[in-house]
């Protein structure tokens, strides 16, 4: 793939942008990327100070007062610069760190990881009788029969995964 800026280098840099659920990709040369003043070496340690809004200057004074894992001695500026943590403990030590990182990585910092097939469709049937009830109670029938068709629809998939899976 060529550099997107100058159109004749291979590109070798890959930059991606998420923004409001967009994503903008760049693909440029290393050139490319040292002329808009990108330094490589330095990027994950920039990137991740620039998501936890933790870039600066420090000082000596800062220094020696900066906050560490009491079990690992893991430093604060170490995690900054690798997003690595050293123990269990620096979950802690780290926390509030460690949310923001991980808000500003994914939606939030609940992880729901993945729902069996099963469940899901057994939360999907408890959200649409709520839903039933209340378009039942506003007189909205014919949302209601869509949603008691969905209703429906959504017991025979469940049928036929417990049949498959048994």
């Amino acid at each position: 793939m060529r550099c997107e800026i100058c159109k004749q280098n291979e590109a070798t840099v890959s930059i991606n942008h998420v923004a409001e659920g967009q994503v903008a990709k760049l693909n440029i040369c290393e050139s490319c990327a040292a002329q808009k003043g990108l330094n490589l070496q330095m990027a994950v340690p920039l990137l991740t100070d620039m998501i936890l809004g933790l870039g600066g200057k420090k000082d000596a004074a800062k220094d020696a007062a900066e906050k560490k894992c009491p079990v690992c001695r893991m430093k604060r500026s170490e995690f900054r610069k690798t997003s690595l943590l050293g123990c269990a403990a620096c979950y802690d030590a780290f926390a509030d760190e460690v949310s923001s990182f991980l808000e500003s990585m994914q939606k939030g910092s609940l992880h729901k990881g993945k729902v069996p097939t099963g469940q899901r469709i057994s939360l999907e049937l408890v959200e649409l009788q709520k839903s039933l009830h209340k378009a039942v109670h506003e007189q909205d029938f014919e949302r209601a029969a869509q949603l008691r068709d969905q209703m429906q629809d959504l017991k025979l998939r469940r049928r036929k995964l417990s049949v498959v899976e048994g």
